[in-house]
């Protein structure tokens, strides 16, 4: 059964909520929201890596450096719905990035990092909700 313009417009709207949600639990270093958004078969090609499932990018996270800030500007978003099960989205993050030696309350300074184009791809869970199937990047500016 094809889908009407409001079932598209949900749809569009909840993967849209779901990257703001990655990219915000990410520069909060809530890695397990972050790990809870991807199907069990999601894939993140992550800096060279395949992880594979939420529990593979909790690990990967974790793994992050505990003084590490970050900030991501996601811009000129684009969702296409394919179907009640699957939709995609392309858009452009702008990277934030401060390393330091241990996690500090006082703000840390602007050093941009890059401009990344991502792909992201969704698939609809029994729940209803849309998660990561897969989530791809590629480098267009850097420092």
């Amino acid at each position: 059964m094809a889908m009407n313009q409001l079932e598209k417009t949900i749809s569009m709207m909840e993967c849209q909520q779901a990257i703001h949600s990655f990219y915000m639990s990410l520069d909060s270093s809530d890695f397990q929201t972050v790990s809870g958004l991807f199907a069990l078969n999601g894939v993140w090609h992550r800096q060279g890596k395949q992880l594979v499932g939420p529990s593979s990018v909790l690990e990967a996270l974790l793994d992050r450096p505990v003084g590490r800030v970050t900030a991501h500007m996601v811009q000129n978003m684009v969702i296409s719905v394919l179907d009640h099960q699957s939709a995609s989205a392309t858009y452009l993050t702008m990277v934030y990035r401060c390393d330091r030696l241990e996690p500090s309350s006082e703000p840390a300074p602007m050093l941009p990092l890059s401009i990344l184009k991502y792909v992201d791809t969704f698939t609809k869970d029994s729940t209803g909700n849309w998660l990561l199937l897969s989530k791809t990047s590629k480098q267009i500016f850097v420092t």
